[in-house]
């Protein structure tokens, strides 16, 4: 049996980051192969880079400010995907 994950929008789109809210569905399936999805190695890898010498103080670039902000913004998004499938599957 194929599941759809269902997500409903529940704050304000950001505008520099996806479409228009109102251009935006209030919900979006997603098949469910698609909630297994994760960041690639080295993805994963630059962002833990570019967290880490902020938390070290070392000042990030305005660029690789919106860079990690993009990749935790990513990240949080699979997260909630990931977790939502399990609840649809119900799985723990």
């Amino acid at each position: 049996m194929r599941f759809l994950v269902k997500l409903k929008t529940l704050n304000p789109i950001q505008p520099n980051h996806l479409p228009h809210p109102s251009a935006m569905p209030n919900t979006i399936e997603i098949p469910l192969e698609l909630t297994h999805f994760q960041l690639p190695e080295a993805v994963q890898d630059r962002l833990q880079a570019l967290l880490d010498r902020q938390d070290a103080g070392e000042g990030l670039t305005p660029s690789e400010q919106q860079e990690a902000a993009g990749l935790v913004e990513l990240s949080e998004f699979l997260s909630l995907l990931h977790l939502r499938a399990q609840r649809v599957t119900g799985q723990a």
